[in-house]
């Protein structure tokens, strides 16, 4: 019986290190897109700020001011959608992980009554 609890503990401790590693491996792709997004959204800036100097002197139209202007808003709103779901998910696995702790507790305490009555 000790030899079947073991596996099952070193099972649960393998899915452990699974989960965390994919976690880091979640969580770093995240930081890079998110990185590379902030980079796209600052070379936006500078167009911006070199149309609006062509602007200053009438060599650019307004038409183009605003183009500029949207490409930053597609950026700043991409980078909202990206944290807005990344919240919601770290939400969800938290109250999911908080419930698979419960349940293995509850499962240890049941496991421990099993073998005292023995």
């Amino acid at each position: 019986m000790d030899n079947e609890n073991s596996q099952l503990w070193k099972k649960v401790e393998q899915d452990k290190f699974k989960y965390k590693i994919f976690l880091f491996v979640s969580l770093t792709t995240w930081a890079v897109a998110i990185g590379a997004l902030t980079y796209i959204g600052y070379l936006f800036y500078l167009e911006y700020q070199h149309v609006y100097s062509l602007y200053e002197v009438a060599l650019a139209k307004e038409t183009d001011l605003y183009e500029a202007k949207k490409n930053i808003y597609i950026v700043v709103l991409s980078i909202s959608i990206i944290v807005a779901c990344l919240s919601s998910l770290v939400v969800v696995m938290r109250q999911r992980s908080s419930s698979l702790q419960d349940i293995q507790l509850r499962l240890a305490l049941i496991e421990q009554q099993i073998s005292d009555t023995k």
